[in-house]
């Protein structure tokens, strides 16, 4: 190293604060970290002895305790994680050039970035169900050892792509000694308990063989290959070592994501006398180009990765749970009555905590094999490579499947508490649930029951409501104890704000018909319309007519709602709308009429068949629908019901019933009761959705909440190659950046703590990471850190103590434009401001003065997070009022800081 060299290095080290011998302090026996809540809310370490682990403190954390500087940059470090993530030290310049300021000569200058333990106070997090464990909880199915092992019911599968021809994929077999082959056969294995993996040939495959691994025979190839579930290949004896299968071409076999890959039980290679000489048994090895590591990734990329990534982002809260990770329940419990936290799992917490990281720790409602009826996965020494293990891939049941296993849930609810006492920033009861249940079932069932145990063994506790999946305002609310509309309403049925998957139903029980026409009046927002054949709670077909997407469109329902049998757009009908929705036999239509013309849709019926009732549903929506002038006809045309809903106020009509919707059930609310609401929005983070989110605060206030709101996981994908079907929010890469730096920023203006799904991720092909694997490898898959993961960086050191406070700030040409504003200590004042709309590609700009009425300030800079530069503006004075000229906002957030006079 030169000189020079060595000099930036040492600089830089002393700069950061890295881990020096010195710094390091000796273990503390029975000692462990405790959080108690400062006035910021923010995490203090101390030390108690109150039967945590041990572990040691380190009183002034660096960079060097979990990476290694590996490069130096343009005189910034390089940082190697594990060799698995290389990371710059500095923010580096993803689109040089950018002007903040026409006219402004002032040099831009690099910001000085900040790790989780250096930063006060922000509200930048994430979510990383996919957490650090042991070898025993490490479940592994898919290596590629399972090739080779002799049992037909274990599978190897290779990473996978969104497209079927994103790369070839091989497998290499090597024989101990040159041996006579006269076969080589691909097996899948069909007793594998998983619809894709193990069952998986690709079209496209050549077979080599070489006794020397250099010098390659080709003895078959085909872009046509057989797909059943054997294909042996003869040929003609010969000597052999190695054999070479290539793999091209893949057909489409992971549910996730539309993943491609190649996937099969076993391979033989098989001597002339028939004998299989491709089994470890008898000393064969295997090597592939890549292996998958499903969801919950593998251990030692989660060892290297899981928290020291968070670190570096700058990150001050983190969430484990939920649908996968060492902490459910069924990690927990392998065997009835024994209990036993992940021990690797238990240090991440303490880690975290000593890191300056405030850990949410999600216990979720989801169940246990072992308490199924007949019991799975007893054997779980076996189980965890003979099996699919996690959520995802073999999906667990409600933990109230049977009342063995809800007791058992309960206990396993305790023995958390009880070990993580102490340690946890916020115990989250459930995720998601409002795919599942309604909330007078939810609350009962877990949440209260759950509550209740934590309070009991810790009660300084704070408890945060389960994320439910989306905005889902009325579930929440819900859960809080507020009044829900129903009945008659001026003369008119009233369906309150839909529920998130099902929505708000209303059905005319007395009416089972097959083929009938149904005519009804609406004025609403949101997404609503008819049900026809209504067999069952999630079992009907629907037309619906969406006033935000402007289309109507019919739906067989199912648990989780696909794709649209049909779909037709219109504009500007009006908000007094007359619906039409007829069935007869097979084919469906349905026409929507208002002020502003007609729109009409039809379809072929494809599984729905038989009698059923007839509903109104409110499918999604915040706001109420009305529905007036209802009329139910049969075939023949006679009418079977008709209804003007001319009754008594907040009644329900004869013959109606609330399937959901209707009274709520949870009285008294849990608004007065817990910490913390949290939601995972998939809205576009613009003015419309943060203006919803401000009044949804007020309704929570309202009904007595005092605690903190969270968006504890939000969402944007990028992925390349990004696949046939586009993943529902797969954008490019910088679409995927401006819209999460959008929303962090957004939600911290509103006081919310938010955070992506995942900082990282490498098991499989999987868009939301910030860091992201280009394609797998045949040991542990290396990721790459995106734009968001710079940007994001960049926001939480500049964000370091900044919190949400409203103050006036006006614009020259404001059309267009949302802004948010913070303030540190008595004399900085910052706002952060955008072109609201859409991501999209480049840079996007627009040109306007900032004025700050009644301040006089002493310097403004401006940040730009997309090359995390920092530079002194020039400003102007005005009266008492303070002009920053010629300003050229971004597409992204700009942040201004203000400091003012003293």
């Amino acid at each position: 190293m030169s000189k020079d060299k060595s000099a930036s290095r040492r600089d830089f080290l002393r700069r950061s604060g890295a881990a020096t011998l010195a710094t390091m302090a000796g273990p503390l026996p029975g000692a462990s970290a405790r959080i108690r809540g400062n006035e910021q809310g923010g995490p203090e370490l101390t030390v108690s002895k109150d039967g945590f682990p041990p572990y040691q403190i380190q009183s002034h954390p660096g960079v060097e305790e979990y990476a290694t500087l590996e490069a130096m940059a343009n005189g910034a470090p390089v940082w190697s994680f594990s060799n698995l993530c290389y990371i710059y030290g500095a923010s580096p310049d993803l689109m040089p050039g950018l002007v903040m300021q026409e006219g402004n000569q002032h040099p831009p200058e690099k910001i000085k970035l900040k790790k989780s333990w250096e930063i006060k106070y922000n509200l930048c997090g994430a979510e990383s169900e996919m957490s650090c464990r042991t070898a025993y909880n490490d479940s592994q199915p898919l290596l590629p050892i399972h090739l080779i092992d002799g049992d037909p019911d274990t599978v190897w599968s290779s990473w996978g792509l969104l497209v079927p021809d994103g790369r070839p994929e091989w497998i290499r077999i090597d024989l101990p000694m040159e041996s006579e082959v006269a076969s080589i056969a691909l097996v899948c294995a069909e007793s594998f308990p998983s619809p894709a993996y193990g069952k998986s040939l690709p079209k496209g495959l050549d077979v080599k063989t070489s006794r020397d691994g250099w010098h390659w025979e080709t003895i078959y190839s085909s872009e046509e290959a057989p797909d059943q579930p054997r294909v042996e290949i003869q040929f003609k004896p010969h000597l052999a070592k190695q054999i070479w299968i290539i793999g091209r071409n893949f057909r489409k076999a992971a549910p996730i994501y539309d993943g491609y890959v190649f996937s099969i039980g076993s391979v033989e290679v098989r001597d002339p006398q028939g004998n299989n000489l491709a089994l470890v048994s008898r000393g064969a090895s295997v090597t592939v180009s890549s292996v998958c590591y499903l969801e919950m990734n593998d251990r030692f990329t989660q060892d290297a990765l899981w928290a020291p990534l968070n670190f570096d982002l700058g990150n001050k809260w983190l969430r484990i749970g939920g649908d996968n990770g060492s902490f459910m329940w069924h990690y927990t419990e392998h065997e009835k009555g024994r209990l036993e936290i992940d021990r690797r799992g238990d240090y991440s917490v303490t880690d975290c905590v000593r890191h300056g990281v405030q850990v949410i720790v999600n216990l979720d409602f989801k169940g246990n094999y072992i308490y199924e009826n007949p019991p799975r996965k007893t054997n779980w020494r076996e189980a965890r490579f003979r099996e699919m293990n996690d959520n995802y891939n073999d999906p667990l049941p409600a933990a109230d499947a049977n009342p063995e296993m809800h007791q058992g849930y309960l206990r396993y609810i305790e023995y958390m508490v009880r070990q993580l006492k102490g340690r946890v920033a916020y115990f989250e009861l459930g995720n998601e649930w409002n795919g599942w249940f309604e909330a007078d079932h939810f609350v009962p069932t877990f949440f209260e029951p759950a509550l209740e145990i934590v309070r009991q063994v810790w009660p300084e506790a704070r408890v945060m409501l389960g994320s439910p999946a989306g905005f889902d305002r009325n579930s929440i609310l819900d859960c809080l104890g507020r009044e829900r509309q129903y009945g008659i309403r001026g003369g008119k049925l009233i369906l309150d704000g839909g529920e998130f998957q099902q929505g708000t139903i209303a059905v005319r029980e007395d009416i089972q018909a097959e083929d009938v026409t149904v005519s009804v009046g609406a004025e609403g927002e949101g997404i609503f319309g008819v049900l026809l054949r209504y067999q069952e709670h999630r079992k009907y077909l629907a037309a619906l007519c969406s006033m935000s997407d402007q289309t109507i469109m019919f739906y067989e329902s199912d648990r989780h709602w696909g794709q649209p049998l049909a779909v037709k757009k219109f504009q500007n009908l009006g908000s007094n709308l007359k619906l039409l929705a007829k069935v007869h036999g097979s084919f469906a239509a349905f026409t929507v009429s208002g002020s502003g013309g007609s729109v009409s849709t039809g379809c072929n019926v494809e599984h729905l068949t038989g009698a059923g009732a007839v509903a109104l549903i409110n499918r999604r929506g915040a706001d109420p629908v009305l529905f007036d002038n209802f009329q139910v006809e049969d075939a023949p045309a006679r009418i079977l019901a008709k209804d003007n809903f001319n009754g008594p106020e907040g009644t329900v009509p004869n013959g109606w019933k609330y399937i959901t919707g209707g009274p709520n059930p949870i009285k008294p609310g849990l608004a007065a009761r817990i910490d913390a609401i949290a939601w995972h929005p998939n809205d576009e983070p613009d003015a419309a959705y943060f203006a919803s989110v401000r009044r949804f605060q007020k309704k929570c206030r309202d009904l007595g909440f005092q605690g903190h709101f969270f968006a504890t996981e939000i969402y944007a994908g990028s992925m390349y190659p990004p696949g046939e079907k586009s993943y529902p929010m797969l954008t490019s890469e910088i679409q995927m950046a401006k819209y999460l730096v959008r929303s962090l920023v957004g939600h911290s203006g509103l006081g919310m703590e938010a955070g992506p799904c995942h900082p990282h991720f490498t098991g499989r092909v999987h868009p939301q990471a910030l860091c992201q694997a280009t394609w797998g490898t045949p040991t542990l898959n290396p990721c790459r850190p995106t734009m968001t993961y710079y940007m994001w960086r960049n926001v939480a050191t500049l964000m370091d103590d900044f919190h949400s406070s409203d103050f006036a700030v006006n614009f020259s040409n404001g059309v267009g434009l949302l802004y948010f504003t913070f303030r540190r200590g008595d004399k900085e004042r910052m706002v952060s401001v955008w072109i609201d709309g859409p991501s999209k590609d480049g840079v996007g700009e627009a040109k306007t003065d900032i004025v700050f009425p009644g301040l006089q300030a002493r310097r403004a800079t401006v940040t730009d997070i997309m090359n995390g530069s920092q530079q002194e503006l020039e400003m102007e004075k005005k009266g008492a009022d303070t002009v920053l000229k010629d300003m050229l906002v971004k597409d992204y957030p700009v942040f201004v800081t203000l400091h003012e006079a003293a």
